[in-house]
């Protein structure tokens, strides 16, 4: 179905960072190696799991005290089990579907011609 993409976003302002996530259905464009924001799904690690948001918050703002090691072992732990889930679960049309329709995308952005074509709206 589609591609992941992966992106680190370092924050204007400070010394925070956001994890993007994306999946571009090769179905509906030409690009092999897509950046995040030209996917036709994306969104961000925070948002995978609302309960944990400040965690991810916490871990991604380097002006936070927390150890590098500390830092770096709860962040692979939260890819392991959140983020690489997530992301194999969007790997055909009928998981995004599924996500789309339990509203796990809810905080998404799919765009339309996505929708369309999953026939989702």
């Amino acid at each position: 179905m589609g591609i992941q993409a992966v992106e680190l976003q370092k924050s204007e302002w400070g010394d925070q960072y956001y994890l993007n996530l994306g999946v571009y259905a090769r179905e509906l464009g030409q690009s092999r190696s897509p950046k995040v924001y030209q996917c036709h799904l994306n969104t961000r690690a925070e948002v995978i799991d609302v309960s944990r948001q400040e965690e991810w918050r916490r871990l991604l703002d380097l002006e936070h005290p927390l150890g590098a090691q500390r830092r770096a072992t709860k962040l692979l732990a939260l890819l392991r089990d959140q983020v690489i889930p997530f992301m194999d679960s969007l790997g055909s049309q009928e998981g995004i579907r599924a996500a789309y329709l339990r509203g796990a995308l809810s905080h998404a952005g799919v765009m339309l011609t996505l929708k369309h074509h999953l026939r989702l709206e």
